[in-house]
């Protein structure tokens, strides 16, 4: 059992049920081996950080490091002392603002508990926010407006694995393709993935692609690029 010692803060209309589902994703994420990451420790990016609390049971199931953003300067003084409290101040960062993130890289791992309409909104900034492969947790969905975030995140090119429901509230969990998930691409179409005409290359060549699908593979190539 793991106890996390954090100081409430409440920064939107959202009931605490909406953050235990997200708890218990982030620990199922956890148990299937997630907070190993790709090539060392997970990183967690957390938008809509509040108290910090998701983050701080993410680093505590073995994630590696955590990135917070808020648009209240409260609720980012308060992951930062929760943070502190924890004895994970020198893992977790936070800062005021909304996404992009703005970090080097992308994440194993992004945390969302927001209202409906804010996930839809958001829906591809928060996929640009994850590596391929990567996860998406996506909390404070109303009963009655899950069809409509299902339908953005869907639209974004993201795959729904897991579904998490207490009462009338809902947690969905995302996950972003792998490239060769996809389908398989030789050199030259990798590289054309970049080009501003790539939906009139693909179609030139005969490829018939959706554009959820091209956003993956140019996330793929710019992530491989990144690291060579």
């Amino acid at each position: 059992t793991r106890y996390i010692s954090v100081t409430g803060v409440q920064t939107c209309a959202l009931p605490i049920s909406t953050t235990r589902l997200c708890l218990e994703a982030i620990e199922a994420w956890a148990d299937a081996g997630g907070a190993k990451g790709d090539g060392g420790p997970a990183r967690v990016l957390d938008v809509g950080c509040g108290s910090g609390i998701l983050g701080i049971g993410a680093l505590l199931l073995g994630a590696g490091e955590l990135f917070g953003i808020d648009t209240d300067p409260i609720a980012v003084e308060a992951t930062l002392a929760n943070a502190a409290t924890n004895a994970l101040g020198e893992r977790i960062r936070a800062r005021r603002g909304t996404l992009p993130s703005g970090e080097t890289g992308r994440w194993d791992l992004v945390a969302a508990n927001l209202i409906a309409s804010l996930l839809i909104a958001l829906a591809t900034e928060l996929r640009d926010e994850l590596r391929p492969g990567g996860r998406l947790l996506a909390s404070g969905i109303f009963i009655d407006r899950e069809a409509e975030v299902r339908a953005a995140f869907e639209a974004a090119g993201l795959t729904v694995t897991d579904r998490h429901g207490e009462g009338d509230w809902v947690a969905l969990d995302y996950a972003l393709p792998e490239a060769a998930q996809v389908s398989g691409l030789s050199q030259d179409e990798l590289d054309a993935v970049l080009t501003p005409n790539v939906m009139r290359w693909f179609k030139v060549h005969n490829r018939d692609l959706t554009s959820p699908e091209i956003d993956a593979y140019r996330l793929e190539v710019e992530d491989r690029r990144r690291r060579m």
